[in-house]
């Protein structure tokens, strides 16, 4: 720290000490101009003469040198080892050896810093605990959370600063953009770029969707160094060890990033764990480190217990295809409303005397005959739970359609079927509950089914502003578009050439209602190609509000299925990739969901659980238990989660991974009826992989760019091992909380008087030399 010189005699000494001195110079220079005094060397001794008359003024207005310096052994300072496993790659054992070499006094830093602060160790991995041992074993390199500790400890404790040791290898770098410490960070390079061959699974991203031959893909990013001209096999293990997938690359260079992807079928419901590995195909290929080869991650192929309803204007043979391709799937039911007869207007039947009914159903008897009047259409029901499910039709309110489907499917149905309101609850269905909806083509559908000017012409990914036929038309051929050829579920074959292949056997379709265009943010991912070179939108797709809507406008997509046992199998896979994708990613009633928790460590899991009333409000008055357990493993934690203060109808949990893994919780929801007894609400399902290991391996090289970033940001610098000891003796300059203040009056010091007997004897040593005296 800088000091300053004060004076402790007032103004009238400043005055007397001028008028002094300037006297004093004007007596000198007469004494030195008397005749026999040849110049320059009087003029020397005049000024040897004069200079000890102002040194003496000067020390005569009594100055004192004040400065401020740290208060000895009152100041803390943090030293910060990190001792994840990474930095064992980087220093090896020669971190532990120096720092042990440093406090046994080998080195003069650690003295020095002790001399003046009281300084106190700590290490960091995956928690900061204060110990002067380092066995570099960490799973993680937590040094945000570890500064963040460090802030927290010492909150009302004098900290003067932290000397950090790490490779800048942070796996939580996030937090610690956020984190500040609140006092100066000097990081201490560490460590060295290994050399050698090493493999690493860099990126991995999970997709789940309705492709039937694979539906979970698989994006892997391996990253091979000192390989070049070797081949690597990445390949996907379920928990068993079986292999589900593998991939064999080439690496053409000795720093190469290679993109992979592989596709397998797993569990077909609920949640699975798999792991991802890499490792160099040839035998005794010692690798760097084999602790970044694998990473494990977490399939929810959702919970397998979807219902479509499906609701047409005629029996058809679109039905018959589409209920025989579904029936495959176990995880999906699909309940039909058919209207037989449409309504026709009531008056009276002259066939009969007394006869009330539809004579539609004359010799009927029971509910078949019971309150079908002439004003109502004659409907069908088929798959349904019970005797009362749609026994009035399509559902009027919110509780008969939200909890009971989630998808809806409307086949060659006119708009006026349906009432107002239930048209609006069309809308709400998929806006609001996130519901799935699908409209077939036929002749009273889409335009020709009125749809203009309603709710559901909101929902359609297409305007309904284009007069089509709905009937008989040229043949019209039936080819993807490239945005559906990247649409795994509406393809069948995995590459582009064989699904051309596949799409040019199909038959021509002529029942299409044509369209002009579709909506904003709306894909095409089919189209209809008529011998002319014509082009139509044949399938287009779009997400409203929370849910998703599509319209499919051929109304003859059944003649696929007559060309043969073949295209009627590739038929009803088709029907069935369509379905799941409506279905799949439905919201439920009770949904459970997980979270890094903010600025926590990377093991701690936000638990959120979402619960709603029939009606699909949020549902507060209920008790939701959690259990938490590793996929694969045995034992179960079991907590509950509290209503949140933020969002009616949301419960929160918190949950610390104790080890690495794939993790799954479970929530079950109850709740009481009227009456006051229990009542089962609902459960599910979801879960997440934690791999410490991939941040603390991600990089085998050092990140000086984000120790830099950190000293900057809290004004510290960047120091080497050969900088330590600079560093500890120039300790007393930093600003620290504490300090104390020195005063050092000039009189004190020995140099002055060292300096005014030099002027003295340098002056009577001229004249003695020159004779003056």
């Amino acid at each position: 720290m800088g000091g300053q010189i004060t004076f402790a005699s007032g103004s009238a000494s400043w005055w007397l000490a001028t008028v002094g001195v300037s006297l004093a110079a004007w007596v000198v220079w007469r004494a030195y101009r008397r005749p026999g005094l040849p110049a320059p060397w009087n003029l020397v001794c005049a000024g040897l003469k004069f200079l000890l008359l102002a040194v003496l003024a000067f020390l005569w207005l009594e100055p004192t040198l004040v400065r401020r310096q740290p208060k000895r052994g009152t100041n803390d300072f943090a030293i910060l080892v990190d001792n994840g496993e990474g930095m064992q790659v980087h220093e090896g054992r020669d971190l532990p050896a120096r720092l042990a070499a440093a406090r046994e006094g080998r080195e003069s830093w650690w003295a020095d810093l002790h001399d003046l602060f009281r300084v106190e160790p700590f290490v960091f991995g995956d928690r900061l605990v204060p110990t002067e041992t380092v066995d570099l074993k960490g799973n993680r390199s937590d040094l945000g959370a570890a500064l963040e500790g460090l802030r927290q400890r010492y909150a009302r404790r004098p900290l003067a600063g932290i000397l950090l040791f790490s490779d800048g290898n942070a796996t939580d770098r996030e937090r610690l953009e956020r984190v500040n410490p609140g006092v100066p960070v000097f990081p201490v390079m560490v460590g060295r770029a290994p050399e050698g061959p090493d493999l690493a699974v860099t990126g991995l991203a999970v997709s789940e969707s309705g492709f039937e031959d694979a539906p979970v893909t698989v994006s892997v990013q391996v990253s091979a160094s000192g390989l070049a001209g070797q081949a690597c096999r990445i390949q996907i293990l379920d928990p068993a060890g079986r292999e589900m997938a593998v991939e064999r690359v080439t690496i053409r260079s000795d720093s190469q990033s290679i993109p992979v992807r592989l596709r397998f079928r797993g569990a077909a419901s609920g949640i699975s764990a798999y792991r991802v590995t890499v490792a160099p195909e040839a035998a005794g290929v010692a690798e760097i480190t084999g602790r970044n080869n694998a990473r494990n991650f977490v399939v929810d192929m959702g919970r397998g217990d979807y219902r479509v309803l499906y609701v047409a204007g005629r029996p058809n043979w679109e039905y018959k295809f589409l209920h025989r391709a579904v029936r495959k799937d176990e995880e999906i039911g699909m309940v039909a409303l058919i209207r037989l007869a449409k309504r026709e207007p009531k008056f009276e039947w002259r066939g009969r005397a007394g006869e009330n009914t539809n004579p539609l159903f004359r010799g009927f008897q029971g509910e078949a005959a019971e309150g079908e009047s002439y004003d109502k259409p004659v409907l069908q029901r088929l798959n349904t739970r019970d005797a009362g499910e749609l026994r009035d039709g399509f559902p009027k309110e919110r509780e008969a359609l939200f909890p009971e489907y989630d998808a809806v499917i409307l086949d060659d149905l006119e708009s006026a079927f349906f009432t107002a309101d239930q048209l609006a609850l069309l809308e709400s269905f998929v806006s609001r509950r996130g519901g799935g909806l699908l409209m077939l083509g036929g002749q009273e559908s889409l335009q020709l089914g009125a749809y203009e000017r309603t709710p559901v012409e909101r929902l359609l990914p297409v305007y309904l502003d284009r007069s089509g036929t709905g009937k008989e038309a040229p043949p019209a051929n039936f080819r993807f578009t490239r945005e559906g050829l990247l649409e795994p579920w509406v393809r069948l074959r995995l590459m582009r050439e064989e699904e051309e292949k596949r799409l040019a056997v199909l038959p021509a379709f002529r029942v299409i209602n044509e369209v002009r265009s579709v909506k904003p943010g709306a894909t095409v991912l089919a189209a209809a190609v008529a011998e002319s070179g014509e082009e139509v939108p044949a399938l287009a797709v779009h997400s409203y509000g929370e849910g998703r809507v599509g319209a499919l406008m051929i109304g003859d997509l059944w003649r696929w299925g007559m060309e043969g046992p073949a295209l009627r199998g590739d038929m009803e896979t088709w029907w069935r990739q369509v379905v799941r994708w409506l279905v799949v990613g439905v919201p439920g009633f009770v949904q459970v969901t997980t979270s890094r928790s903010g600025d926590e460590e990377p093991a701690h899991r936000k638990i959120e659980v979402r619960v709603r009333t029939k009606a699909w409000r949020p549902e507060e008055n209920a008790t939701v238990s959690l259990e938490v357990s590793r996929i694969g493993g045995t034992g179960t934690t079991r907590l509950f989660a509290e209503p949140s203060l933020d969002e009616p109808g949301l419960f929160e949990a918190g949950f610390v991974c104790p080890e690495p893994g794939a993790w799954e919780v479970l929530a079950k929801v109850t709740g009481t009826d009227p009456d006051g007894k229990p009542l089962e609400l609902g459960t599910s399902r979801t879960g997440w992989a934690w791999n410490p290991e991939v941040d603390e391996f991600a990089s085998l090289g050092t990140n000086r760019a984000l120790l830099e970033s950190l000293a900057a940001r809290t004004g510290g610098r960047v120091l080497g091992w050969d900088g330590l000891n600079d560093f500890a003796r120039r300790a007393a300059e930093l600003d620290v909380p504490v300090v104390e203040t020195v005063a050092s009056p000039a009189w004190h010091h020995p140099l002055w008087f060292l300096f005014a007997m030099g002027l003295v004897l340098a002056e009577w040593g001229i004249r003695r030399w020159k004779g003056w005296a």
